[in-house]
């Protein structure tokens, strides 16, 4: 999302996933080029700080599914907690949880700022990782886990899950 707004096309950004993937870069060259594109954006936009930009992208391209409020409560009314996980920015995640009255997020990566500039982007659970949040939950306990997923890198989760649920883009 927002390193496709300092510039970089998709088809560039997934050619640099593949070579951190394939072993061509390190996570931490991967890491610091875009860190380096969001520092260009920074400079180019009309914010002040890093934590301002991102505000501004979160308030700006947040988009819930339609009827994804009643979708949580309706989970929520059959006595599930409800989370966000989603590979997104734990900023973009907190306030989707907060907008549609989810219990907790389960952050993806985390930006880490210094000096109001990005300085580093700390992974959490990339969404190839998901699967692996469903394991830790059943290891901690949780007896029951319901899924509802949107996209291909979420088949795999489904799969893990009690019951799961794809809805359409």
């Amino acid at each position: 999302g927002l390193h496709l707004l300092a510039g970089e096309r998709p088809f560039e950004y997934f050619k640099r996933v593949d070579k951190w993937w394939n072993g061509q870069i390190s996570r931490d060259e991967f890491v610091e080029e875009n860190v380096s594109q969001l520092n260009d954006l920074l400079e180019q936009s009309d914010h002040a700080t890093a934590p301002d930009l991102v505000v501004w992208y979160t308030n700006s391209c947040l988009d819930p599914r339609e009827n994804s409020p009643e979708l949580v409560k309706a989970f929520q009314d059959a006595g599930f907690s409800v989370s966000i996980l989603s590979h997104t920015s734990e900023s973009l995640s907190m306030t989707a949880a907060e907008n549609l009255g989810a219990d907790f997020v389960v952050p993806s990566w985390t930006f880490q700022f210094e000096g109001g500039r990005f300085e580093f982007i700390e992974k959490e659970v990339y969404a190839d990782d998901k699967s692996e949040v469903v394991e830790e939950m059943k290891e901690a306990g949780v007896n029951k886990i319901m899924f509802v997923g949107n996209g291909e890198n979420d088949i795999e989760i489904c799969e893990r899950c009690d019951k799961a649920f794809m809805v359409e883009n």
